[in-house]
């Protein structure tokens, strides 16, 4: 790139760490916006189609004397819904990893595209992917133990019940910090996929408090962007019960169209307070500073 590199590993407060994500996006959203294209768009499109045919079903379902049926197409529909944006996510996830990987190394340039950028991208998506795995037998438990706790309390003890779902909202909201870094180590340092676990858990509940701010202020400023966009379609749904035709079509997929452009800067921003946390942790810019000071 023509322009100043930007420093990843620096100690910045998060007011620097909003700054510079808005200056790395500013440097290279043509090299984003370009790659993530590519498959994003036809998996935007995808998504737009299942979230209005879900929305739909679910609607429909209000009133419906055939509940029963109407509650199965609409799991359905839910599920192909699901499937498809796993993947939309995985892809976004994976094709800005691989992104920042490649800026971090010095080796980025507004022509990058699919054929430099691919074998880190699958060797990202797999690891991430593996990450999810590894969590599913945690997830499935805690499932599990809602599920034969109420089957024995019955139906009757909605208290003991209520508490014991707001018990598991906070150990989400607990472990939601350490969960968003664990593909950063994967990103910058090419982890596995169980080191980068280890790690963004170890860095997420030791710096718990600047995390979850960062993910805080950050998620909501996403969601407000989000939202501004998605709002003619959540209004159109809602006046025609889901059934709006083509023009339910166009407003659902243009919102999962804005969904694909805007989620990588807040996978940037994240990669900055992760790479912030490394710093301080470890000092890798004073490190590199050393090694380039022997090698002279």
């Amino acid at each position: 790139m023509s322009q100043e590199k930007i420093e990843f590993y620096k100690n910045r407060t998060i007011g620097e760490r909003f700054s510079a994500a808005g200056d790395f996006v500013r440097q290279n959203w043509k090299v984003l916006l370009k790659n993530i294209a590519y498959v994003g768009v036809p998996l935007a499109l995808l998504q737009g189609y299942f979230i209005q045919n879900q929305v739909g079903a679910s609607l429909g379902n209000l009133g419906n004397p055939d509940i029963w049926g109407s509650y199965a197409n609409t799991t359905i529909i839910g599920l192909l819904g699901n499937l498809v944006q796993a993947i939309v996510f995985l892809y976004i996830v994976s094709v800005t990893g691989a992104i920042l990987r490649e800026y971090v190394k010095g080796s980025l340039t507004e022509e990058t595209g699919w054929p430099d950028l691919k074998d880190n991208v699958f060797s990202i998506g797999g690891k991430i992917f593996l990450q999810g795995l590894i969590f599913v037998p945690f997830i499935i438990l805690l499932v599990a133990v809602v599920a034969v706790v109420s089957y024995f309390l019955g139906v009757g003890a909605f208290i003991v019940l209520g508490i014991l779902v707001l018990l598991l909202i906070v150990l989400w909201v607990v472990i939601i910090p350490p969960l968003s870094l664990v593909q950063f180590p994967i990103f910058f340092e090419d982890a596995s996929a169980w080191e980068g676990i280890k790690k963004g858990f170890r860095l997420g509940f030791r710096y718990w408090g600047s995390v979850f701010l960062t993910i805080l202020l950050g998620g909501l400023l996403f969601g407000a962007v989000y939202y501004i966009f998605m709002a003619p379609y959540i209004v159109y749904a809602m006046f025609n019960m889901g059934d709006g035709g083509i023009l339910g079509y166009i407003l659902a997929m243009f919102s999962s169209l804005v969904f694909v452009a805007i989620y990588p800067v807040l996978i940037v921003f994240l990669g900055f307070q992760y790479t912030a946390i490394v710093e301080r942790e470890e000092g890798i810019s004073l490190q590199e500073k050393v090694d380039e000071f022997e090698n002279l």
